[in-house]
C-alpha cells in the first residue's frame, strides 16, 4: 500500500502545507533567503515519502542541489587539505610540487 499523500488538498497539516507553498512559491519568485532554502531542503528530505504529489519535482530539485551541496563540500575540503599540505612543506624548506601555486 502506498502511503503517499495524492492530493494537496489530503495534506494532514495545513499550517505546515502553507509554509512550504508560501517558501515554494518565494524560491520560484527567486527571492529565498539560503536560510529558507535550507529549510526546503530540509524539509523534503524529511517528508520526501509522504508529500503531494504536485511536489514531486520540488523534492527532486532539492535532493539534488544537496547532493551537490555536499559534493562541493567534500572539495572544498580536499582543496583545503591540499593547501595546507603544500604550505607545510613550503615551510619546511621543501620544493612545492611542479604545477602548484600555493
Amino acid at each position: 500500500m502506498n502511503d503517499k499523500i495524492k492530493r494537496i488538498d489530503e495534506f494532514k497539516d495545513i499550517d505546515e502545507f502553507k509554509t512550504i507553498q508560501d517558501l515554494l512559491d518565494k524560491y520560484m519568485d527567486g527571492a529565498t533567503s539560503n536560510e529558507e532554502e535550507a529549510t526546503l531542503r530540509k524539509y523534503f528530505v524529511e517528508h520526501g515519502n509522504d508529500i503531494p504529489e504536485e511536489w514531486e519535482s520540488y523534492r527532486a530539485l532539492f535532493s539534488y542541489i544537496g547532493f551537490e551541496q555536499m559534493n562541493l563540500s567534500q572539495i572544498l575540503k580536499e582543496e583545503e587539505k591540499e593547501e595546507d599540505f603544500e604550505k607545510k612543506r613550503y615551510r619546511e624548506g621543501r620544493t612545492p610540487k611542479e604545477g602548484s601555486f600555493s
